[in-house]
């Protein structure tokens, strides 16, 4: 398991379950991001690597995802791939993160367009090289959680803070492409 404090960028490890926990807290520090954070946990690949999609604000002032690698449990981290920018200076945060096995992401990312859709964003070779964000036909304006179904699709939970309120889900075939509930 793992235990994440957004604020004081720092994490805790447990080996057995969340049963116990590290004493002591790993410091994280992504660079070369003048700050960052990230609201879901890691993913732990086949090769019990572990890890996470950050979003942080890079030298231009935009905020744009990352994925960050770490194959000593959490004790040292890698840049492995960042998300490119689309066009436009639309910022991206609070990204989701599924893996699919054999290499193969999936990202749902919120963003500061005007209508405040989300865009998706993909990697199919280890998070190295990452799609160019597609803004998707949902509205959420709270952090989706992706969970990979057994039959190949991608499930999408978020909050949908207009009326009528509540929590809405969709699938996507493929976790590219999405269609509101």
């Amino acid at each position: 398991g793992w235990a994440v404090a957004q604020d004081e960028q720092f994490l805790l490890r447990s080996a057995d379950g969340g049963r116990t926990w590290d004493q002591e807290p790993t410091i994280i520090s992504f660079e070369p991001l003048e700050s960052f954070d990230f609201k879901h946990g890691a993913v732990e690949l086949e090769d019990g690597s572990v890890c996470f999609l950050v979003y942080g604000k890079q030298k231009d002032g935009t905020k744009r995802g990352q994925l960050m690698r770490s194959e000593d449990r959490g004790g040292s981290w890698e840049i492995v791939g960042v998300v490119p920018r689309t066009d436009s200076k639309i910022s991206f945060f609070e990204p989701s993160l599924c893996y699919l096995g054999s290499g193969s992401f999936r990202s749902l990312l919120r963003s500061d367009d005007e209508q405040g859709l989300i865009y998706s964003t993909w990697s199919d070779d280890g998070g190295e090289t990452w799609s160019t964000p597609e803004r998707q036909l949902i509205w959420a304006d709270n952090p989706s959680v992706l969970v990979p179904l057994k039959d190949g699709c991608v499930a999408a939970v978020y909050g949908h803070r207009r009326r009528p309120f509540g929590i809405r889900a969709c699938t996507s075939p493929d976790g590219r492409s999405w269609q509101p509930e």
